[in-house]
């Protein structure tokens, strides 16, 4: 949580805190409808979800459960969100979006250049971060409720591996889904681990994974109380001699002590380890690359064969149009006057 304060307070305070360039390349409608939607849809989501889990509860009852507790964790696990560029530059989102750049640069270890750039949607992700976690933790809840009707013996580990592969599937609609809209990208990817390598859709494998074990641990958590209602993390609080008030902030960091490592060691932990092998880059519009590589930058777009990765403090910079490279690795690098736009529909 304190990782989160600096980053966050840092962003704020700095001069990167502005949207992030656009470039040359115009938007097409199509793009731009979705991404008013999603946006709506994001925010309206996360409102609905913090009003009836936080809002509501204090309301009626004066204090905050142990659901509400969680969605605020969720939003406070947001701060990881750009890591997924941590070593290597390998998803975006659309520039057009609502934000005020990101606060990349400011995550301790993160070495990737330009990642001021990098366009967090305040208002969709805002809202993600506020309810797709808690959604995705009740989904998790209701299969194994489902599961031990079913066959009342069943293992909490089966239940889960259950979980973890509905969420999965989950995931992959949903990415699937919004890829092909022009809202996000994952522009490099592990080709051999991902499906549609090479075109502007393309999705990593491990992604899923990521998520996946993620909703996992988010699903057991909130499941598996015992039968005072609390959760393993929560046990024992109540040999704590202090006052209620103090014994809910206890409760909320136990908790942030559980979701936080669960979202950094199962999603990005995870998926960074596949961005040091980075081999497909299609060709994106500006406002998809967000003058982080290629057209527009120093810094040619990620390919393993032709292309070290490169970090603020590297000598070894290879430009985006520099002869050396291929000519498909080059044409990679931009599209501004050269050929149709990729998201727009006929």
């Amino acid at each position: 949580l304190l990782v989160a304060a600096y980053v966050w307070g840092s962003w704020l305070l700095s001069p990167i805190f502005r949207p992030s360039p656009v470039g040359s390349d115009s938007l097409p409608h199509n793009v731009w409808l979705t991404v008013r939607i999603c946006e709506a849809l994001g925010g309206v989501t996360g409102l609905a979800v913090f009003i009836k889990f936080v809002l509501m509860p204090v309301i009626r009852e004066k204090h905050i459960p142990t659901d509400g507790l969680m969605v605020i964790n969720f939003l406070l696990i947001w701060w990881m969100d750009p890591m997924v560029n941590y070593f290597n530059f390998s998803f975006t989102y659309n520039s057009h979006t609502f934000n005020m750049g990101s606060w990349a640069s400011f995550i301790p270890g993160a070495s990737y250049p330009n990642l001021e750039n990098f366009p967090e949607p305040l208002l969709m992700m805002g809202g993600f971060y506020l309810g797709f976690w808690m959604l995705t933790a009740l989904a998790g809840c209701w299969l194994i409720r489902k599961m031990l009707a079913w066959r009342p013996g069943i293992r909490p580990l089966s239940c889960l591996v259950v979980v973890f592969i509905a969420m999965f599937i989950i995931d992959m609609l949903i990415e699937l889904l919004i890829l092909r809209t022009g809202l996000a990208a994952y522009p490099g990817v592990w080709a051999s681990f991902s499906i549609f390598p090479g075109q502007v859709y393309q999705w990593p494998l491990y992604e899923g994974v990521g998520v996946g074990l993620a909703c996992v641990g988010f699903t057991a958590l909130r499941f598996y109380k015992d039968d005072k209602g609390q959760t393993f993390v929560e046990k024992g609080i109540d040999r704590l001699k202090i006052s209620s008030s103090k014994k809910r902030i206890v409760r909320f960091l136990a908790l942030a002590g559980a979701i936080q490592p669960m979202m950094l060691l199962g999603f990005y932990v995870t998926y960074n380890v596949f961005l040091l092998h980075i081999d497909t880059f299609p060709a994106y519009p500006s406002y998809m690359r967000n003058e982080i590589c290629g057209e527009g930058t120093t810094y040619a777009c990620p390919n393993k064969y032709w292309v070290p990765i490169p970090n603020r403090r590297t000598q070894i910079v290879v430009a985006p149009d520099d002869p050396r490279l291929p000519e498909t690795v080059r044409n990679m690098q931009g599209i501004s006057g050269s050929g149709k736009d990729p998201y727009i529909r006929e």
